[in-house]
């Protein structure tokens, strides 16, 4: 018995060691977390706040070690401005959801990324004096460049493994709000592989839909009803 409990001891200790020596190590992650932002957007001709636009965050990472990584999406925030145009993006924190996000190495050199959409609206640039500021101004180009646009608004796979990915379907549904509207967007393309864009954002709902932890609440904003029979 005595044996025993100096192997689970000695077992204990060097967990002990091997979490302490990881918590040491270059760009090692024991717990991801991002911290709470603040602030406007607006429109860049007029300086008049922007309400009702969607503020996306992404925060990414590098996994791998040395030799060779690739970069990852492992959180997605997105929320909306207020009547003057302020947005708040709470700050979260979680353990890794993945073998990859805590492993030896982890996830390094983070980057969080701001964008926004506003149906009529395209980002301009963020402030120069002021990242947290995001500029926007009104689209002027046809339709087709008009969905071209939309369909590169999403945020493939980012929050995949910690269930934030749901975050997407309220970009995805507001979307499909303005794609109604643009007569271009019922018409099947080459570019949607013979579907409508209508019909591309109901498969691109789906997906995300179907990969969404079990049990995870779905925001009452996504709508039900497919978006190519829907109407304005």
């Amino acid at each position: 018995m005595a044996d025993r409990r100096d192997v689970n001891a000695m077992t204990d200790l060097v967990k002990a060691i091997l979490a302490v020596v990881c918590a040491l190590a270059s760009g090692c992650t024991l717990m991801l977390s991002g911290s709470a932002m603040d602030g406007r957007v607006v429109d860049s001709e007029t300086g008049a706040p922007i309400p009702g636009a969607l503020v996306i965050v992404e925060w990414k990472g590098d996994i791998g070690g040395p030799v060779q990584s690739s970069q990852v999406c492992f959180h997605l925030e997105v929320v909306r401005t207020d009547e003057e145009g302020r947005y708040h993006v709470p700050g979260w924190h979680r353990r890794p959801a993945a073998d990859w996000e805590g492993g030896f190495y982890g996830v390094r050199n983070v980057e969080v990324s701001r964008r926004t959409y506003k149906s009529g609206y395209m980002q301009s640039k963020y402030e120069p004096q002021n990242v947290a500021n995001i500029l926007m101004r009104r689209f002027d180009g046809t339709p087709e460049q008009r969905i071209d646009y939309l369909n590169h608004l999403g945020t493939p796979s980012c929050g995949r493994d910690d269930g934030s990915r749901a975050n997407e379907l309220s970009l995805w549904a507001a979307i499909c709000q303005e794609a109604r509207t643009i007569p271009v967007a019922q018409q099947p393309s080459p570019l949607f592989h013979g579907d409508s864009f209508l019909q591309d954002i109901d498969g691109r709902i789906a997906y995300i839909k179907q990969r969404l932890p079990s049990g995870q609440v779905i925001s009452p904003g996504v709508p039900s009803a497919p978006c190519h029979t829907g109407r304005p």
